[in-house]
């Protein structure tokens, strides 16, 4: 965005293509760089925001939990609890990375 003759990059969640100020990006997509000059979608396991710079998830689609800034898939087994940001393994199962692993 223009300010006396300066150019600033649009906040988070807007982009310019430089001919207009900042407009916001749409509904499910986000500003990939600061200074983009387009939005791209939000990846398909974002549940309803990622609108900052990064792409980042505020919050992931029912069957997968937030970590690390992304949306990961619960696990198909040895999941107590798999949703919000908390993912918890079931007796006999440990966490590790973004899964539950049996024990050995």
């Amino acid at each position: 965005m223009a300010n006396e003759g300066v150019c600033e990059p649009c906040p988070e969640g807007q982009y310019s293509d430089g001919l207009t100020g900042c407009q916001a990006c749409g509904e499910r997509t986000y500003k990939p760089t600061q200074d983009s000059t387009t939005c791209a979608p939000c990846p398909d396991d974002y549940a309803t925001s990622c609108a900052d710079t990064t792409g980042t998830s505020t919050a992931c689609a029912s069957g997968a939990y937030l970590a690390d800034g992304a949306c990961h898939v619960c696990p198909t087994e040895g999941a107590a609890v798999c949703e919000g940001t908390t993912l918890t393994c079931t007796d006999g199962y440990y966490k590790e990375d973004y899964d539950c692993t049996a024990c050995p």
